[in-house]
């Protein structure tokens, strides 16, 4: 007959049990209690990824490209649109600084855009009149400026020659819009000559005068540089632009030396490309080969060469030429003077309409600049009719060259 043991009893013999030391740990008992078992160490962190380098202040490009903008039959300035050249600087200046309308945009690159004193000057490539930085786009520029709060009179639209300038469709001269000039033009002349590594030259006097610079090049290849862009649209800018085209004939390291005087560095705040025709194979003075129809706005200037360079290489990997390397580029960016590292450029591509593919034109065909800077026709166009065709103004500006006694390469 089994006993049946009550709680009372179990509970008591638990008891006895723990006094006499039977349901103590072996420690308790007088042996040795065991050493605590440090947890695991955790593992080791896998090392975080090296973060992508920084894209420096300035270092983007914002790249407008709308198909509406050409609306002629031709390839020249008379064959775009004004309307379509302003909205795409508005547009490229709100990307460039996250400003709500262009005017905003322009104060936050230039602040003191409001005070009518301010003095402006716009570099312009007018050395080839087939494929010059065309009025239409200048205009707008100057247009976008003035409603921003600049002064009209004190803005001045510049290239080396006078001649140069009226062959690519401006109007020399102080007009409404702004004052269209050479630095060859009297009484601005050149300044104090400065020694750079291939020879001493002597910038533009108004550079001196002005409190801002807008540099507008024109995307187009070069047969010396590879390519030429903002930095070498300085050129224009000194009195011997022949003088820098040593060493390897690839004009460095001069292009760099003349994009890093003072007055040029520190008075530049904005560079718009005119990409609205450019050459990928046909050099300097060749007629318009391909239409982007884009416009490429920085602060950065040797960033904005450098996707220039890029669009340029894009369109000769079709038809399967070599890509440039423009050397310059590389001796800007070791100055100082921006970035040539497209994995370090903020490049922005915005894309208003697309662009139709029309045939280039043949090669005498005429530069079709319809109007002028400085004309009375408006702000808008600040354009007027060229002086007739490519051969025409290459004649001229060649008898021009010879009577100076110098030959221009630039």
């Amino acid at each position: 007959m089994s006993r049946r043991v009550t709680r009372r009893v179990f509970l008591r013999t638990c008891g006895a049990a723990a006094g006499a030391g039977l349901l103590r740990p072996p420690w308790a008992r007088g042996q040795p209690a065991p050493q605590p078992v440090p947890p695991p160490p955790p593992a080791s962190p896998r090392p975080p990824a090296p973060p992508p380098a920084p894209v420096p202040a300035g270092s983007r490009v914002v790249c407008v490209t709308d198909g509406r903008l050409w609306r002629g039959p031709g390839w020249g300035d008379a064959d775009l649109d004004p309307a379509v050249a302003r909205a795409m600087l508005g547009r490229g200046l709100m990307e460039l600084t996250g400003a709500g309308d262009p005017s905003a945009a322009l104060i936050a690159i230039i602040p003191a855009v409001s005070d009518p004193s301010q003095r402006y000057a716009i570099k312009v490539n007018a050395v080839n009149p087939t494929l010059p930085s065309h009025p239409v786009v200048v205009g707008a520029l100057v247009e976008l400026l003035v409603a921003a709060g600049a002064s009209a009179t004190s803005i001045v639209v510049f290239d080396r020659e006078d001649g140069e300038l009226e062959r690519a469709g401006f109007v020399v001269g102080d007009g409404p819009a702004a004052a269209v000039r050479g630095t060859d033009h009297e009484p601005d002349g050149y300044g104090e000559p400065v020694p750079l590594t291939d020879a001493t030259v002597r910038p533009a006097r108004l550079l001196d005068a002005v409190d801002h610079v807008i540099n507008v090049p024109v995307l187009k290849q070069h047969e010396m540089t590879g390519m030429t862009g903002a930095l070498k649209n300085h050129f224009g800018s000194i009195d011997r632009p022949q003088s820098l085209h040593g060493r390897a004939r690839d004009c460095s390291p001069g292009i760099a030396e003349v994009a890093a005087l003072p007055a040029i560095r520190d008075k530049t705040r904005l560079v718009v490309m005119d990409a609205a025709f450019a050459t990928y194979r046909g050099g300097l003075m060749g007629a318009p080969e391909v239409a982007p129809l884009t416009l490429a706005l920085g602060i950065d200037p040797v960033a904005v060469d450098t996707v220039g360079q890029e669009i340029v290489n894009a369109r000769r990997a079709r038809d399967g030429l070599d890509p440039l390397v423009a050397r310059h580029l590389l001796d800007a960016a070791a100055r100082g003077l921006g970035v040539a590292d497209l994995a370090r450029i903020d490049r922005v591509d915005v894309t208003l309409a697309p662009v139709v593919e029309r045939l280039p034109p043949a090669p005498a065909t005429s530069c079709g600049c319809g109007t002028a800077v400085g004309s009375r026709q408006g702000g808008a166009r600040l354009g007027a009719a060229a002086l007739g065709a490519a051969a025409v103004g290459l004649a001229l500006r060649r008898r021009n060259a010879v009577r100076r006694g110098r030959r221009d390469a630039r």
